[in-house]
């Protein structure tokens, strides 16, 4: 079913079309709110295509997108719209074009159709090509254009993540190489109290991500002292520590006498009373102040730390001793005046607490920025964070601004953003400096127009660890719509709601998950509402397609789960738990399901279902789930793609390797030579064999003991470690191919071991750790030692593309589904809690909370326990802010599915739990919706061996296939049934100048003059193979100015030399070499079986080539040689240069004469060869061939 066909069907369709087509008008500005699916793509590539057509020059648009792979997408799919108008017909590229502009096919006039066609043309041949890339890639081009007006290393490189995270960790372990004064001193002491046995790595690391805000916060600050002054006053932190604060409160301030006269009327109460009584006699008493602070808090607070919702005493004593209720009252109001100061002091002493650890760890930061800042300057290098601040910074704020944006205006018109709800603020920031006059004052008056498109969906926003902020997003659009009606420029702001991707019932499906009731009225994905209603609402293009929604239940785990052994490696599932019984379901219906040959939608036509057609989305690769879905997929015998991404250290197979590296490295380390032996490479037993080499050694290392065994089980792999060590000193790559590729036992190689033992799936990570090593070797020095050490510290997570057209089931996360789709969609890992909590007790402000308006500061809050009300709101709005991710996730893993969608879950909670999902879990969101469809009415619940299953649809079955017999064949060429023929000799390409070994040698090779001789040829050569491409008139200026640049010879000899140029291109035996059917640098590639050796191929370049009716000429530059006095002095291998050469052009031209000649520049000098001795020449290299 074509778009264009069903315009004018139904209303809604013909909103969309007329949505698309306000999209794409390339006079207007445009802000473009895309479901899932809605074709945001096409649109984008329908306004480029609309902006060529205007006459808007290449290199004056800018798109810019999220990913290398979604501009890599765009660019082709434009690529493929030009390069189809440049080859379609006249009548059909009017019909393209009449669609997409809404003209009449009589319009277009012959000039614009063959206007259209150059387009193609056009977009490859602009220099640097249609601009489409990321934001950091124009940056970097920005910032190279003006490097020293943006304060950034002239010839900078960019610093890709691996390279940035290394820097970081480099600057950590400086801090403490720092000449630390008092206060630096204290920092660390506090900030490692704060962090306890977790270590302050986490809480570092976590600062690298944010550091252009904090160091943004510092310098606006002036300075590290003036920052952490202006933190505690953004704390509301008092001036006094901790241990004053608690000395004062239960010292001075403490109401002795009114506690003693209540403690004898709570002693004779009931036992709430007594406990009471007993924690103020410990309050009175000498203990220190820090412990009697802590039980005096207990009357007050839970063990949570949350305050207590009764009262510490009992009605009956409170009406004997009224006091009670004026010190400790909570459930009622006014409360009690030692309830309200013991909760004013804990928020003091929390807030003085939360001030000193974030103090110091702002201090920490501030070294660590300062040293990770000058190892990026010591390699003239900048990281992805300071493409942005630094670009920004250059159109924003910076002297030259205005400058730069008047050049940059200059040249570029038009900006496209794609993926816009990714954008982070300092991205926006960028965005807007480069586009605020688009709408006002200069703009406006230029002759040509300037636009902004912006298309995106904070539905789809799921990028928050890199900044992406859905907020900023909605209040950017806001912004847009106020600068278009303020200036009164044009502007659309056209929702894409129609869904080209989905069958309807996964379209109702996931309206109805979002619009449900369990959201308590809230924005379900952002925490500021939308302008416009927040209903989600999707309209099936594909209505007469249907599709399927199942819900399974989920299976209660057994009384007693069988445990997973402690050896077994990390997140490997026992066959009982929950996670590997739904993976072991999963399979077995996926398998079902292309056995039965359930359908899915091909176009308009229903066909079977393949495995290439399911994809399974995880929210992570971690927890056993994801290992388990794998596993089981394969034993069902379904093919798998794998992981979309591979932890090479958690590999078995990788270890193995790595394992050699080590013991190469150092063969006493008995550890990586026990994994050895025992591995596949050894194939040795623990019990017969390790334990007999490892046991009662006294001091002798274990490649001792195996080095000297007489074990017959042990000496193949001897030789093997032997050779492992005499490769110490080779690259990674090599040693490790060896390792692969060489026998180890028997006829085994490495790569025969390591499959005997671990399966076909253990080549895939092997294959990736050799293309790492690869890599890590073309990038400057290498070794062993570095290659170890940098997969150890950088990590070895390998991103891998599934996007293929394999015909494979793909198991990959959310995020990296992102963009994709497939007819099947699977979403297993649904139960557990959403993520919300903030890591490692950090937090860093982005200036949303009144309370803190400032970004970037840095707080270290801890666990929520240690919350004071500032930063408890903080952690409020960082969870809502979670929460909300969560639901966008599960939005982008839904509306993956174009046909069939599958939700289940692994029973979570345990046996204690009464239904497995969290509240506010994918599963009970998904559930709620699914109850929905049935009180409807339009679901139904089906009763099966698992539980009863909820299903909205119902699966297709596939169109009757047509029967082999009645399918059109076409006849097989009678070449596919002839035998090829047998091939001579091997091909072997030769370079004719070293037909014939060595070459003659230079006049006086080591004269005083050598080195001006030959300059002076090369600079004439030069000369002779560039001037005749110019007018004749000219040669002389041009050859004068050319030799200027030299330094090595006077203004004398450069007169000499022209003169002897143009006494060869002007003399009259020359004309013809120089003349109009000559060619310069002329490569000549081929063979001539009849006079060459067999096989062999000449590989070459000719200095001068003329073709003529009559004959071929080729002629051959000297520069480095003087001219012999006679023609029978010149070199045999020159002759057999010459000769073999001619060879290949008596092939090509079997009509005419080949002539030979060369020309000597240090003379300058012709000399034609021969026949004779050209024959003589392949005479002898045949013989010795």
């Amino acid at each position: 079913m074509s778009r264009a066909s069903d315009r004018g069907r139904w209303p809604d369709y013909e909103n969309t079309v007329e949505g698309q087509f306000q999209a794409a008008l390339p006079t207007q500005s445009a802000w473009v709110s895309a479901n899932a699916g809605s074709g945001k793509t096409k649109v984008l590539i329908d306004r480029v295509a609309r902006l060529l057509l205007k006459g808007v020059k290449p290199d004056a648009i800018l798109c810019v997108t999220y990913t290398k792979a979604a501009a890599s997408e765009m660019q082709a799919r434009l690529f493929k719209r030009l390069g189809g108008w440049c080859v379609a017909n006249d009548e059909t590229l009017r019909t393209e074009l009449a669609e997409l502009e809404r003209r009449d096919l009589a319009d277009y006039a012959d000039e614009e159709i063959g206007k259209a066609r150059e387009l193609f043309a056009l977009a490859l041949e602009t220099p640097g090509g249609l601009r489409i890339e990321t934001i950091h890639a124009f940056c970097g081009r920005l910032l190279r254009r003006f490097p020293l007006e943006a304060g950034a290393p002239p010839g900078f490189r960019e610093l890709d993540d691996p390279a940035s995270a290394r820097l970081w960790r480099q600057a950590m372990a400086h801090l403490g190489a720092h000449a630390l004064d008092d206060n630096l001193v204290a920092a660390v002491e506090t900030a490692a109290l704060a962090a306890g046995g977790n270590g302050l790595s986490g809480p570092l690391q976590a600062l690298h991500g944010k550091q252009a805000a904090i160091a943004g916060f510092i310098r606006k600050s002036g300075g590290p002292d003036n920052a952490v002054a202006a933190l505690r006053n953004a704390l509301d932190a008092p001036l006094e520590d901790e241990t004053t604060l608690i000395e004062r409160g239960m010292g001075a301030q403490l109401p002795v006498g009114k506690l003693r006269e209540v403690i004898g009327a709570l002693f004779a109460g009931k036992a709430t009373d007594v406990k009471t009584a007993e924690i103020l006699e410990h309050v009175l008493s000498d203990a220190p102040a820090d412990q009697r602070f802590k039980s005096y808090l207990s009357l007050i607070h839970t063990g949570a730390g949350e305050l207590r919702k009764s009262n510490p005493f009992t009605a009956g004593t409170a009406k004997a001793a009224p006091l009670l209720a004026d010190l400790f009252e909570i459930k009622s109001v006014p409360e009690g005046e030692e309830t309200y100061r013991l909760k004013q002091l804990d928020a003091a002493v929390k807030a003085r607490r939360i001030f000193e650890r974030s103090a110091a760890l702002l201090r920490l930061s501030d070294i660590a920025f300062t040293d990770y800042d000058r190892q990026k300057r010591r390699r003239a290098a900048l990281d992805f964070d300071d493409l942005i601040t630094s670009a920004a910074g250059l159109l924003d704020r910076n002297a030259a601004a205005e400058w730069v944006l008047w050049k940059l205006d200059g040249g570029l018109t038009h900006v496209l953003l794609d993926e816009a709800q990714d954008t982070s603020p300092q991205q926006w920031r960028l965005l807007n400096a480069l586009t605020k006059d688009f709408f006002a004052g200069q703009g406006v008056e230029r002759e040509l127009d300037r636009t902004l498109f912006v298309v995106g969906d904070e539905k789809q926003s799921i990028y928050s660890f890199q900044g992406a902020d859905p907020e900023r997003f909605l209040s950017e659009k806001q912004d847009f719509t106020n600068r278009g009606a303020q200036w009164e420029a044009p502007t659309a702001t056209p929702a894409m709601e129609m869904s080209f991707r989905s069958a309807p019932q996964v379209l109702d499906f996931v309206d109805t998950v979002f619009n449900a009731d369990m959201f308590d009225g809230e924005a379900p994905f952002s925490i500021k509402p939308p302008e416009e209603t927040d209903i989600v609402r999707h309209l099936p293009f594909r209505r007469d397609q249907p599709g399927c929604v199942e819900l399974w239940p989920l299976t209660p785990p057994v009384e007693r789960e069988e445990e997973t052994p402690w050896d077994a490696p990390r997140g490997q599932q026992s066959e009982a738990s929950p996670k590997a019984q739904l993976a072991a379901r999963i399979a077995r219906w996926a398998a079902q399901l292309i056995a039965d040959k359930q359908a899915i939608w091909d176009g308009k036509t229903r066909r079977p279902a393949r495995p290439g057609d399911i994809l399974i989305l995880v929210r992570g690769r971690t927890g056993g789930l994801f290992d388990a879905i794998i596993k089981s997929l394969k034993r069902e015998g379904l093919p798998v793609a794998g992981a979309d991404r591979i932890d090479l250290l958690d590999s078995l197979p990788v270890q193995d390797l790595l394992n050699l590296i080590r013991f190469a490295l150092c063969p006493e380390d008995d550890l990586a030579l026990a994994e050895i032996l025992t591995g596949p490479f050894g194939g040795l037993s623990e019990d017969q064999h390790l334990f007999a080499l490892a046991h009662g050694r006294e001091g002798v290392t274990l490649w001792e003991r195996v080095r000297n065994t007489t074990d017959a089980d042990v000496l193949p792999i001897v030789a093997f470690l032997e050779g492992c060590i005499a490769r110490r000193h080779w690259p990674a790559y090599a040693f490790l191919i060896h390792a692969l590729e060489m026998p180890v036992r028997g006829d085994a190689c490495g790569w025969d071991l390591i499959q005997i033992r671990l399966g076909t799936p253990a080549r895939e990570p092997v294959t990736a750790l050799t293309d790492r090593a690869a890599g890590f070797d073309t990038r400057g020095p290498s070794s062993l030692q570095m290659f170890l050490d940098a997969i150890e510290t950088e990590g070895g997570e390998v991103k891998r593309e599934l996007s293929g057209p394999q015909d494979e089931v793909r198991v990959m996360t959310v995020h990296g589904a992102k963009g994709l789709e497939a007819p099947i969609v699977i979403v297993p890992d649904t139960t557990s809690a959403p993520k919300v909590g903030v890591s490692n007790g950090l937090m860093v402000t982005d200036g949303d909370i009144a309370a803190l308006p400032e970004p970037g500061i840095p707080v270290w809050a801890g666990s929520s326990k240690d919350d004071s009300p500032l930063t408890a709101t903080l952690r409020q709005n960082a969870e809502a802010r979670a929460l909300r991710e969560t639901r966008r996730l599960l939005y982008v893993a839904l509306t993956r599915a174009q046909d069939r969608l599958l939700v289940c879950g692994a029973w979570s909670g345990g046996i204690k739990s009464k239904k497995g999902f969290s509240d506010r879990s994918w599963y009970d969101a998904c559930w709620q919706a699914m109850s929905a469809q049935l009180d409807k009415g339009v679901a139904q619940s089906i009763e099966t061996e698992d539980g009863p299953v909820l299903r909205f649809g119902e699966p297709q079955t596939a169109d009757v296939e047509t029967p082999l017999s009645q399918m059109k064949t076409t006849k097989a060429p009678a070449w596919l049934k002839t035998p090829a023929k047998r091939e001579g000799s091997a091909t072997r390409y030769a370079a004719p100048s070293s037909l014939l070994g060595v070459e003659p040698a230079v006049l006086a090779p080591f004269g005083p003059d050598k080195n001006r001789r030959l300059t002076r040829g090369r600079l004439i050569h030069t000369l002779l193979q560039t001037l005749p491409d110019a007018p004749r008139q000219d040669w002389r200026q041009r050859a004068a100015d050319y030799l200027k640049r030299d330094r090595e010879f006077d203004a004398k000899d450069h007169a000499e030399m022209v003169e002897v140029t143009l006494a060869v291109l002007e003399g009259a035996q020359f004309d013809p070499i120089f003349g109009p059917n000559s060619r310069p640098e002329v490569p000549i590639v081929g063979g001539n079986d009849a006079v060459l050796p067999a096989g062999m191929r000449i590989n070459g370049r000719v200095d001068r080539l003329v073709v003529t009716p009559d004959e071929v000429k080729i002629i051959d530059f000297k520069t480095d040689r003087p001219a012999p006095a006679r023609v029978e002095d010149v070199g045999d291998t020159y002759t057999a240069q010459m000769a073999a050469y001619r060879a290949v052009l008596q092939a090509a031209y079997p009509d005419r004469a080949i002539r030979c000649a060369i020309i000597w520049t240090d003379g300058p000098k012709l000399m034609e060869i021969p026949e004779a001795s050209m024959d003589a020449a392949l005479a002898a290299l045949k013989a010795d061939t």
